[in-house]
């Protein structure tokens, strides 16, 4: 996650919160700052409404080897925009800083890996209380992960945490077993061979976009220009999806879903921090049968990478933040995005995005 996308949890569109919902002629504006005691790297939804966040082994630093082994922890409650008391979490030893982070079924939210690469702990909405529940058997950090139908949650990539390796091959997390290796969907299925990013490895297999399918499967849908089917059982199996249209790489871009089996891709760029531009481009991808089937959509009104994409109760799709170049950690002598826009899916085949 880069620092935009942290700034981007600082300050909450009024869009999505109460007062708004009376005044129908307002398409949207943002909120006054939201003062945190945390800089908040990752953030999870909880079932009460509410909003789980951390920042890392200090309020406002990180340390990407996680040497401190402990996290910073807050809750905020966007009925009142007001945070709660943050809390200082060290039995884990998990540096929480950049993992995976999943929704389980029973409310509880799993978090893997990150500056404390192989650490694996759960947050507890009722008892409020983390627990640590094993390593993961790769270290990783910046992986793909998703939640499945059963409750279990597979991983892979990751290469920005733990040992520089092309092997962040997948693995499945289920409640009573743990963590178990998956040697049949290796990390070749989520990179291309020549390596496409400059930085090689170590930012190629990073932010992994899953999503379950319709027909059982796991669909693959980049950054890669390849897009794959995964298949879980046993150890694990992977065929190929076909190329994504005519997208290349697509390095922190955002995958949606807004309705079943249909993926919003937009932005992204062919480098992670090499300072290549951000794409304005859009595809809709259709996985409700055993063909992914890819259509270029209009493009966005503004090139983006390092943006947010967030799918509304009515399927439309607010897309906010990024910049106009693949550069972290800065937005200085280019353009940011401070303007949001909206894709609206009932607009198409016409321009669907709305300033």
């Amino acid at each position: 996650m880069s620092l935009r996308q942290l700034i981007a949890l600082l300050v909450i569109p009024q869009m999505f919160i109460g007062p708004l919902w009376a005044q129908p002629n307002v398409k949207g504006q943002w909120s006054g700052v939201i003062p945190m005691s945390i800089v908040p790297v990752a953030a999870a939804n909880l079932s009460d409404g509410k909003v789980l966040t951390w920042s890392a082994y200090d309020r406002f630093n990180f340390d990407q080897f996680g040497v401190n082994g402990e996290t910073y922890t807050q809750i905020f409650d966007p009925s009142t925009n007001l945070p709660e008391a943050d809390l200082l979490i060290q039995n884990t030893e998990h540096d929480m800083f950049c993992p995976g982070i999943n929704n389980l079924p029973d409310g509880r939210i799993l978090v893997a890996g990150g500056s404390s690469s192989s650490r694996t702990s759960l947050y507890n909405p009722t008892t409020k209380v983390w627990t640590d529940v094993g390593d993961m058997n790769i270290p990783r950090g910046y992986q793909g992960s998703v939640t499945l139908s059963d409750g279990s949650v597979f991983t892979i990539g990751g290469s920005w945490s733990g040992t520089l390796t092309e092997d962040k091959d997948a693995e499945i997390w289920t409640p009573h077993n743990g963590w178990k290796n998956l040697p049949g969907i290796t990390d070749d299925a989520i990179i291309a061979s020549p390596l496409v990013d400059p930085a090689g490895i170590y930012r190629e297999d990073n932010h992994v976009w899953l999503w379950p399918a319709p027909n059982g499967k796991l669909f693959h849908a980049g950054p890669s220009a390849e897009m794959h089917w995964f298949d879980v059982s046993g150890n694990g199996s992977f065929t190929s999806a076909g190329l994504r249209g005519n997208d290349p790489y697509a390095m922190c871009g955002t995958t949606v879903m807004y309705d079943i089996g249909k993926i919003l891709k937009a932005g992204g760029s062919q480098s992670y921090d090499d300072g290549t531009a951000a794409s304005d481009n859009a595809f809709v991808i259709d996985i409700n049968t055993d063909n992914a089937v890819v259509t270029d959509i209009p493009d966005m009104n503004y090139g983006r990478i390092f943006h947010n994409s967030v799918v509304l109760p009515d399927g439309r799709v607010v897309v906010f933040g990024g910049t106009s170049l693949a550069i972290v950690f800065s937005d200085i002598g280019f353009e940011t995005n401070n303007t949001p826009e909206m894709f609206d899916p009932s607009l198409l085949p016409n321009d669907p995005w709305i300033k």
